[in-house]
């Protein structure tokens, strides 16, 4: 059985930061990317993804009532389950990793279709 693992999607991932903004108790959210801003520029990272079958969903023991993708990336370190995903304008919640043989260059994870509903104050980069 011969599946399409073609990387032809872009997806963005980031995790929430909140901030104490200076001289006030104030904090503000912000969406801390990954990469860097050339990355985030050019769409983020290469990705395959595919929505979940029922099977898939029922045996992973995850809620059936919500949108579940499996993503696939070229292997990055810094992707991990307080991470979200952007995809095609939604945002999922990352709830899995798959695959953690360090020894493969790809790896994959589960996300499934976020309610967030934070309102962030900016987007900051990792260099």
């Amino acid at each position: 059985m011969a599946l399409n693992h073609r990387k032809d999607e872009k997806i963005q991932i980031y995790r929430t930061v909140v901030r104490e903004e200076e001289g006030t108790t104030r904090e503000s959210n912000y969406r801390q990317f990954i990469y860097d801003n050339d990355t985030f520029e050019r769409g983020g990272l290469w990705a395959n993804a595919r929505t979940l079958t029922m099977t898939e969903i029922a045996t992973g023991g995850l809620s059936i009532d919500r949108l579940n993708v499996k993503f696939t990336v070229n292997r990055y370190d810094r992707i991990n389950t307080d991470c979200k995903a952007i995809y095609r304008g939604d945002v999922y919640d990352i709830n899995s990793l798959d695959e953690l043989d360090f020894r493969k260059p790809e790896m994959s994870f589960t996300a499934v279709k976020s309610g967030d509903t934070l309102k962030y104050s900016g987007d900051l980069f990792d260099e």
